[in-house]
């Protein structure tokens, strides 16, 4: 039997409410440049991926990060948690400690799921994407204090942070 993907129903629960939560504040919160705040509101830090999706945390919830969009809730992003992340040709990969590899279509709004690091490798390779994944703690510390983002060349905007 092959291996099931997903999360829990208690804990699908617990993270769609924290989304739902951190995303319905954003709108009240945020008042800058996409790509240059950290923090949604006290407790709650923010690390832009590729606008309008995003990876949110909050104190509360321990070192748990989940993709979220802004400034409208987007249930498909809603039950993505990550520890590692990059951003390549419009597809965010990534590593889930509840679904372990991940490919984001942000196009076509699909993913894929990869039971293995092998399969994994073998598909990014066949599809010309790199596998290298950045941890997803010490990417937000740097860019928190540099405010460049490893895929800034990738992104059709100009990332300008004061």
């Amino acid at each position: 039997m092959g291996k099931r993907h997903g999360i829990s129903k208690g804990r699908l629960l617990i993270t769609l409410s924290i989304i739902i939560q951190l995303t319905s504040c954003h709108d009240n919160l945020r008042t800058g440049n996409f790509y240059c705040d950290t923090k949604v509101q006290n407790d709650v830090w923010r690390l832009p991926i590729a606008e309008p999706v995003e990876l949110v945390k909050a104190d509360f919830y321990g070192n748990t990060w989940n993709l979220a969009t802004f400034p409208n809730y987007d249930p498909f992003f809603g039950f993505q948690t990550a520890d590692s992340i990059n951003f390549q040709k419009d597809k965010i990969l990534l590593f889930s400690p509840y679904r372990s590899f991940v490919i984001i279509d942000l196009n076509s709004h699909t993913d894929t799921a990869f039971e293995s690091r092998k399969d994994f490798n073998e598909y990014v390779k066949m599809t010309g994407l790199s596998s290298k994944l950045y941890h997803i703690n010490t990417l937000y510390e740097s860019w928190r204090n540099i405010k460049i983002l490893p895929w800034a060349n990738e992104l059709s905007v100009k990332i300008e942070c004061k």
